[in-house]
């Protein structure tokens, strides 16, 4: 199994169903190095995950054909602890129409 030191992933979730979206970043999380692999980068903690979810309720497919999830900060946050992250820093920003999206860096435990 190949193993990063990160991963980028800004504006692609938005894609995942809810119902999928765990599963995904329980892969994302064992492929990131962990802190006890010598090629990791020499932190305490493993590899890092830069992400972005719009915020609000919604879990549907789009007029364009692709799916559109949007969820609440705090869940966002609770679903990436439950897999294993440690959040690092999270802002709120406004893009894409309008719309708030929380980019979160977070490293794995």
């Amino acid at each position: 199994e190949q193993q990063f030191d990160a991963i980028f992933s800004l504006a692609a979730l938005f894609h995942v169903p809810r119902e999928q979206l765990r599963n995904v970043l329980v892969t994302f999380h064992n492929h990131l190095h962990s802190s006890t692999n010598p090629c990791s980068n020499g932190g305490d903690g493993g590899g890092y995950l830069l992400l972005s979810l719009p915020h609000g309720n919604r879990n549907e497919l789009g007029k364009d054909g692709r799916w559109m999830h949007y969820m609440p900060r705090r869940q966002q946050m609770q679903l990436l602890r439950d897999v294993g992250f440690e959040i690092l820093t999270t802002r709120k920003i406004s893009q894409y129409n309008g719309h708030d999206w929380i980019v979160t860096l977070c490293q794995k435990k």
